[in-house]
């Protein structure tokens, strides 16, 4: 009481504007006091509630939600529930709270169940809406518009005293630990259900970039386009000036940590993603070539040494590239060298190393986004980072910071590889390793136990028999909205079909050897493979493909 009244008697400038916060906020807590006893006279007074219950229930639980769901999908002030979910869940707990009760006891626990259920529901936006409520105060006289931010906190009134209604009336013939149990559980569904969609989404979100980047060929995908551009809408919410308006609030954060981990997928990935599962173009800038030349053309690589030993208990190569790069610019300093690698397969960094006067200092490992903001910061004080990051596939980044007029600097990669490999540095081939069988002869097979791949080396590979593949023909046909495949469409133009048919036709009877098979293969973001005899005729239909 002190904190308020002190201030009065100060000569201090800003009394006046502690005055208008004190009348604001006794304001704002009678208005509150006035609605909630308005809500308390209206049960407690069975007359006006058995003849004026509907005129209240129905704009309070129906009419108003529904405007304030639609108003705000125009002005977008207080969130984004666009989602129909919302607008169906608004209508069906209004429906509950209008409903008259019913006279037989089970009929009305059934009811006392939905209600509970749909609870959760008025609860939410009473949380979200409570913080608006001097907002709400003000835009009363303007047009009533003020009222759609109230009726959360009028409908919450309202519900809650009908539950304890019901549980008033339904103690007389059930026992109060099952009406709260039940009543509980029941209020949970929602959050519950929600949370289960939440996680089923994280797993299509995985298998998805699996899919992209590392697929397993073994195994079926099962990917739904809604729910991987869903999370992708999400993400680039969070990354927007105004996420505010953009995210749904408390339900967007809760989406961003079961589904992201609380992290944001990068640019390249997400419009790679867009590109692939949504209507959205798949644009160029995702590719790395555009980026693939040095910042500065005067830094360049003078020499580059290498050495390489084969590691027989491990049956990998572990080879070792120094390089000594120069600044030939007589004008810059503090210039950055940076090049890109592009790794074979079954080629790996191991260690990185860089020379800081005549210390060589050891690389560390550590996330991408991380080990970005470590070289940035240690850049920005002008010590002396490097930097080697995967930036996409086997693609490699590699930079060295900073240097001198006419510095040289050393710095080396080391590397474990499965058989003899060629790196290119540049204008520099290097190759690692050695092709003499006698380095194999005794070694035995790479197994990967995971997936039951087994690597064979160059000179097992000479080892084995050699035979002759049955031919086939496998054809793979473009069902995407590209090729004017109307999307999520199941309706596909005959016109289209039958061409493809016809092309299938004429190089199968025109075709230069024997074929007892062939394939048709439809891509989309997914695809879906069927087989034929070569003497089936050809019949193209899209009603078992997954995504059409």
């Amino acid at each position: 009481m002190g904190v308020w009244v002190v201030p009065l008697w100060s000569n201090l400038y800003f009394g006046n504007e502690h005055i208008f916060i004190l009348f604001l906020v006794l304001g704002i807590c009678l208005f509150l006091f006035f609605i909630f006893r308005l809500c308390y006279v209206y049960y407690e007074k069975k007359s006006i509630h058995s003849r004026y219950g509907l005129w209240i229930k129905i704009p309070v639980g129906i009419v108003f939600p529904v405007a304030g769901l639609a108003l705000n999908s125009v002005i977008g002030l207080f969130g984004n529930y666009d989602s129909p979910w919302f607008y169906i869940l608004a209508v069906v707990n209004g429906i509950l709270i209008t409903v008259p009760a019913p006279q037989k006891l089970s009929d009305r626990f059934v009811l006392y169940i939905f209600r509970c259920i749909t609870f959760a529901f008025t609860f939410y936006f009473f949380i979200v809406f409570l913080p608006f409520t001097p907002i709400s105060v003000a835009l009363i006289p303007l047009l009533g518009l003020g009222l759609l931010l109230v009726t959360p906190i009028i409908l919450f009134v309202i519900h809650g005293t009908i539950l304890a209604d019901d549980y008033k009336q339904l103690k007389t013939g059930f026992r109060p630990f099952l009406l709260l149990g039940t009543g509980i559980a029941a209020f949970f569904v929602l959050p519950v259900a929600l949370t289960i969609s939440m996680y089923n989404d994280k797993k299509i979100l995985h298998s998805s970039l699996e899919y992209v980047y590392s697929p397993d060929y073994t195994k079926e995908y099962k990917l739904k386009p809604a729910s991987i551009q869903k999370t992708l809408e999400i993400a680039e919410s969070t990354r927007k000036r105004d996420a505010i308006y953009s995210s749904t609030p408390y339900i967007s954060s809760w989406y961003r940590y079961i589904v992201l981990d609380n992290m944001t997928l990068s640019y390249a990935k997400r419009k790679l993603l867009s590109g692939i599962f949504t209507d959205e173009d798949l644009h160029r800038s995702l590719t790395f070539e555009s980026n693939r030349t040095h910042k500065e053309k005067d830094i360049r690589i003078i020499n580059a040494e290498h050495s390489s030993e084969y590691d027989s208990g491990k049956g990998v190569w572990v080879s070792k590239i120094d390089l000594h790069i120069e600044n030939f610019s007589d004008t810059r300093w503090n210039t950055e060298y940076i090049t890109y690698l592009d790794l074979p397969d079954g080629c790996w960094i191991s260690d990185y190393y860089l020379f800081v006067g005549d210390v060589q200092e050891p690389g560390i490992l550590a996330e991408r986004k991380a080990a970005t903001w470590v070289f940035d910061r240690i850049r920005e004080r002008h010590f002396d980072p490097g930097l080697l990051r995967y930036v996409g596939g086997n693609t490699v980044e590699f930079k060295v910071f900073p240097f001198e007029q006419g510095e040289v600097r050393r710095t080396g990669i080391e590397f474990i590889h499965i058989d003899p490999v060629d790196i290119r540095i540049d204008d520099y081939t290097i190759r690692l390793g050695e092709d003499s069988h006698a380095v194999y002869e005794y070694a035995p097979a790479f197994l990967s136990q995971d997936d039951g791949l087994v690597h064979l080396s160059a000179y097992e590979k000479a080892q084995l028999q050699t035979g002759t593949p049955e031919p086939y023909f496998h054809f793979i046909v473009d069902v995407s909205k590209h090729n004017n495949i109307p999307a999520n469409d199941k309706i596909v133009t005959e016109e289209l079909m039958r061409k493809y048919e016809q092309y299938i036709g004429n190089v199968l009877e025109n075709s230069p050897f024997t074929a007892v098979k062939y394939k048709v293969t439809y891509a989309n973001s997914t695809y879906y493979t069927e087989q034929y005899s070569i003497n089936e005729q050809v019949s193209l239909s899209l009603k078992n493909y997954p995504d059409i």
